[in-house]
């Protein structure tokens, strides 16, 4: 996998983990976070992708319309670009609550040479 994506890969998961202990409520935090880490080869491409699960209060991100960025310094405000992030840096993003759990799958898409 190349370095690039891995790292792309680490910060989405970074984000994730952030808002599930900032906003995930008391049942987030008294439950284990679960991690699967997926590599997918392919003849033509190759998948990585990671999913995070927790027991907080459901939340699916892919409902919240895609935040604008700010076009001067003076229109920018703090916070809120997480899921930006999460767009840009990943090339899959899905979501499911399902077992009273969130889980949000985020992966990076690469040429098999």
């Amino acid at each position: 996998m190349p370095q690039a994506l891995a790292e792309r890969l680490a910060l989405c998961l970074h984000e994730a983990l952030a808002n599930v202990i900032a906003h995930g409520g008391s049942t987030a935090h008294s439950a284990p976070i679960g991690l699967l880490f997926e590599l997918k080869r392919e003849r033509q491409s190759n998948q990585a992708s990671v999913t995070v699960s927790d027991a907080g209060i459901a939340f699916d991100p892919l409902s919240v319309p895609q935040k604008m960025l700010p076009k001067t310094l003076g229109e920018a405000t703090t916070g809120g670009l997480g899921l930006v992030m999460m767009r840009r840096c990943s090339d899959r993003l899905d979501y499911r609550h399902e077992g009273g759990r969130n889980h949000l799958t985020f992966g990076v898409l690469w040429n098999s040479k």
